[in-house]
């Protein structure tokens, strides 16, 4: 039994079921009934309330982006707001830049010898110095930098620039999640598997917030707190409680000990791993948790 509306944590010691519970059975079971109100009953014997879930958003660890062109600015569908801002100056309407002229994946403001990578072969553009414009784009400034020098700065930094509700609230749901360290700029191939992770989360969130308000949604995440410190977690608490607050569900599969403590509803599969795993040693919260006697996780 899974519970709804509320937080609810799958543990166990690795290789245990808990991805197989999960990914293997629940979410294609889930996503089946959601496309035809159907299940697949010779996978299961019985299974009830998908009913209650208007749709099933699954953000794994899996790397997002597959080259050097796909950047969290893209990624996060913000980079058209930025170059609006950058086309809405003074200097540019004066030399016609639209937004387009503000993007190094188009032609006309690309360097056109590095075709807006900044390397070639590799190596730096000599042209550009990898910069990935053209010099006339560079020489049109917000806030005093140009759009590269704007892109390449840690998130934290340039946070309280804009008055653009969307980015104002983008950068703040990414300072949250732990990632303000990273630039718009950073490519997505290189993002670690928690980093990679967490941004899918605040995309999902920037790309949906109204429709989340309305609720009945459900959120599958595997290991979110990897890579974050004791206050990141926090604030991944806080984030976590406000998808909640809209009648929305989160499923965690976690080792993380804190997040297992102040989850609402724990889902111990074990009780060891491969041929000893598979079996649900026990559900319920934190407090009967740590009394169970057959628990590993218990007794951690």
């Amino acid at each position: 039994t899974i519970p709804l509306n509320c937080l609810v944590l799958i543990s166990g010691v690795s290789g245990c079921g808990k991805s197989s519970l999960i990914h293997k059975a629940l979410v294609p079971l889930g996503k089946q009934y959601l496309a035809d109100k159907t299940i697949n009953y010779n996978l299961v014997k019985n299974i009830k309330n998908f009913d209650l879930i208007k749709d099933i958003i699954e953000i794994t660890q899996s790397q997002i982006g597959v080259n050097s062109r796909s950047v969290v600015a893209t990624y996060l569908d913000i980079f058209d707001d930025i170059r609006e801002i950058y086309a809405s100056t003074h200097i540019a309407k004066k030399f016609n830049f639209n937004k387009s002229y503000f993007s190094f994946n188009i032609e006309i403001g690309a360097c056109e010898n590095c075709s807006g990578l900044g390397e070639i072969e590799d190596e730096i553009c000599p042209f550009c110095l990898g910069r990935r414009y053209k010099p006339e784009i560079l020489n049109i400034l917000f806030q005093k930098l140009n759009i590269y020098e704007l892109l390449s700065l840690p998130i934290k930094e340039i946070d309280n620039l804009f008055d653009n509700p969307k980015l104002k609230f983008a950068f703040d749901l990414l300072s949250k999640l732990g990632l303000s360290h990273l630039s718009l700029l950073r490519t997505t191939p290189t993002l670690s598997g928690g980093e990679a992770q967490r941004l899918k989360l605040a995309k999902v969130l920037i790309d949906s917030y109204l429709k989340i308000q309305k609720g009945g949604y459900l959120f599958i995440l595997d290991e979110p707190t990897t890579g974050l410190n004791d206050k990141d977690i926090v604030n991944l608490y806080k984030i976590f409680d406000e998808i909640l607050s809209y009648k929305n569900s989160i499923i965690v599969i976690e080792h993380n000990q804190n997040m297992i403590r102040n989850s609402d509803y724990i889902i111990d599969i074990g009780a060891g791993s491969g041929k000893d795993g598979g079996k649900n040693i026990f559900s319920g919260t934190f407090e009967d948790l740590v009394l169970n006697k057959n628990s590993i996780t218990a007794k951690a």
